[in-house]
């Protein structure tokens, strides 16, 4: 075991696989299938069935993992209101089906917005589909929160760049730039891609890559 378990602490702990060999190593080298138990603040989450036991089977979400059955525990009375109640399996539909409908998502940001200057702030819109697009990274007027807009030496978020940036050429509208994606898998046990999808991140050092991917087998 690492850590220490006392009364009055919150209980905030894993459970793994394997009791021999290093501790230290055992939860370096687990696996997402490594997992049995997982609990916050003394609420039991996810784990395997018989260490479930006592969830009230309204709070169940039944999931598997690398063909290995484990019970979900997502309840929160203090959860938004906007996700109350909401399942893994349903939220993982709801992005499928927005990531698959990107174009129209867009679609309907431009139809229901007047050409948004750079930084306004969007308002949620409502869409067909259950969902709508929201720009990641909107900034205030005149203020830009990206580094690499900043010339070498000058303060981040320069007024100026973001200034050139909103007398900048029109660009084509999103809808014309965007297509279908499609949704990770939630895990990488159930993800035959993904040594191949590490392989090919430019953004991951060389040493990093190397090292993920054959620690992950590949």
């Amino acid at each position: 075991m690492l850590g220490s378990l006392e009364n009055g602490k919150y209980a905030d702990l894993i459970v793994v696989d394997g009791a021999a060999g290093d501790a230290y190593e055992q939860l370096i080298r687990a696996t997402e299938v490594s997992l049995t138990l997982v609990i916050i603040a003394g609420t039991r989450r996810l784990g395997a069935s018989a260490l479930m036991l006592g969830v009230p089977s309204s709070d169940q979400e039944q999931w598997t993992i690398a063909g290995k059955h484990r019970i979900l525990n997502l309840a929160d009375p203090a959860a938004d209101p906007l996700v109350q109640g909401l399942s893994l399996d349903s939220a993982r539909s709801t992005l499928e089906d927005g990531l698959k409908n990107l174009k129209q998502l867009a679609k309907d940001l431009e139809a229901k917005t007047a050409a948004p200057r750079v930084g306004a702030a969007p308002s949620p819109l409502p869409s067909s589909l259950g969902v709508s697009l929201y720009l990641d990274h909107e900034e205030p007027d005149a203020y830009s929160m990206r580094p690499m807009l900043a010339s070498r030496g000058a303060v981040c978020c320069a007024p100026a760049k973001a200034s050139a940036l909103m007398a900048a050429k029109p660009q084509p509208p999103l809808s014309q730039l965007l297509g279908p994606l499609a949704l990770d898998k939630i895990t990488v046990a159930d993800d035959s891609g993904y040594i191949a999808g590490v392989k090919t991140q430019l953004n991951l050092p060389k040493p990093i890559r190397d090292g993920l991917v054959s620690w992950l087998g590949g």
